[in-house]
């Protein structure tokens, strides 16, 4: 069975006439559905299981190779506790997946290898395409250093928040996909166009009954942040974000708009080791007081610093009121205490 950007494109085309976004798996009309299916290639019997209309809202999140939702042409299961979820697809070439996912993007993960067991026997790693909506194709070389059991091979971001169809396909020796990862914009600031700017309460996804807060509940030049149980006076639990363009945002207390979220050089002991703070200066335009909001678990954000990546962070995974906010580097992985959930103010 083969797929073409044509087909592919003609599929995405009519699921978009067919679905309604309420669900995170999308509700399609089944003939539509079908006869996309049919235009694609793809055996229509996919088409006649009717999608979980009672699943949650669309979220970002991870989506295993297991995953009922996958189209396997010819890529094959197998197992092993060194791949994510336990299990990857790996095939030959012309052997494809096909996954539509509701998001605005979707990282792909993978095996960079020289080889990749399967049976009893080991096969040379070679290329894949990977395309959405029959754009943006890449063709990853799999074989290719650093060596890793389980790393992001394919990423596209700022897609319409709508449905898209992903299509891996093996084009060169073997080919081995673990996990995808859809992203989804959450309701916050990091998407927002509106340099006008909008308050929010910011609380860690280690404490959500705990917000980001100010030392003393003060908004002066080198007052330290900290999280804090509220409400609290002088709405130092609310903070404005603005746009300042490039995707990057100015952070500033409400009653205060000013000053500005800051890394600051100032440093405090917490458990016996120092770290560097984040607090407020007034805004220079400088990088140290600009950030960029990035999704990641449903609903989090992760809050990078303009200069130097590093993001705010809950010191020492502490949940006791006062915690100082730190400057801590980026993790790739997803942690409690640098993970923020952006609560609307009206």
């Amino acid at each position: 069975m083969q797929f073409n950007t044509k087909n592919i494109v003609s599929l995405s085309a009519a699921i978009h006439c067919a679905v309604r976004m309420t669900s995170w798996r999308p509700i399609v009309c089944g003939a539509a559905f079908a006869a996309a299916l049919i235009l694609a290639g793809m055996p229509s019997s996919r088409a006649e299981r009717q999608p979980d209309a009672t699943a949650a809202a669309p979220v970002t999140g991870i989506v295993e190779d297991t995953d009922d939702d996958w189209t396997w042409t010819g890529m094959q299961a197998v197992s092993g506790p060194e791949y994510h979820g336990g299990s990857i697809r790996a095939g030959t070439p012309a052997t494809s997946g096909v996954y539509v996912f509701t998001g605005t993007g979707v990282k792909v993960f993978g095996i960079h290898a020289v080889t990749v067991p399967v049976g009893d026997k080991s096969y040379t790693l070679g290329k894949m395409s990977v395309s959405v909506d029959g754009k943006k194709t890449t063709v990853v070389d799999l074989s290719k250093p650093p060596a890793d059991a389980d790393g992001e091979i394919f990423k596209v971001s700022g897609l319409t928040s709508s449905n898209h169809v992903l299509l891996i396909k093996v084009t060169e020796g073997w080919g081995a996909v673990d996990y995808i990862r859809v992203l989804t914009e959450q309701p916050g600031p990091g998407h927002s166009n509106d340099t006008s700017g909008k308050d929010y309460r910011i609380s860690s996804k280690l404490t959500p009954d705990k917000w980001l807060d100010t030392e003393n509940a003060t908004d002066e030049d080198g007052t330290g942040l900290n999280i804090f149980g509220g409400p609290r006076p002088n709405h130092s639990q609310i903070w404005h974000v603005v746009s300042v363009g490039d995707n990057k945002f100015r952070i500033s207390p409400k009653d205060k708009p000013e000053q500005a979220i800051t890394l600051m050089n100032r440093k405090a002991q917490v458990r016996g080791t120092v770290y560097d703070l984040c607090g407020l200066y007034k805004y220079q335009g400088d990088k140290a007081q600009e950030w960029t909001i990035v999704p990641s678990e449903a609903g989090y954000f992760k809050i990078s610093n303009a200069y130097d990546r590093r993001c705010l962070n809950v010191a020492e995974n502490l949940t006791d009121d006062g915690t100082p906010v730190i400057a801590w580097g980026w993790q790739d992985t997803t942690q409690n205490n640098d993970q923020w959930r952006f609560v609307s103010v009206p």
